[in-house]
């Protein structure tokens, strides 16, 4: 996590070893991020660089567990919760997918 230099938000850092084979997969990502439509759900890209054999990709923070630790801390999810989280799950992995099909 780090700050934004003028605004102080939080933002989430991801920084990626680069090699030739994670190359592509890294610049899929940042042109996938790109092209999200603006969701509150949806990470915010704000940057994005290749220096020094690594990748690095500023975007929003959200402040939110993980579904592991959630369900570690909360214990199994109701039917009907489980049917709302892979319902959400299923909308953005053919977010992904379009955005990825995506001439750019």
């Amino acid at each position: 996590m780090g700050r934004k230099s003028l605004s102080m938000e939080a933002v989430a850092v991801k920084v990626i070893d680069l090699d030739v084979e994670v190359q592509e997969l890294f610049h899929n990502e940042v042109r996938a991020l790109r092209h999200l439509p603006e969701h509150r759900n949806l990470p915010k890209m704000y940057s994005s660089e290749q220096k020094g054999g690594k990748g690095r990709i500023v975007m929003s923070y959200f402040p939110f567990p993980t579904l592991s630790s959630f369900l570690a801390k909360h214990g199994a999810l109701s039917t009907e919760d489980a049917l709302f989280v892979l319902h959400q799950l299923v909308r953005l992995s053919l977010l992904i997918t379009f955005v990825n099909k995506c001439p750019i």
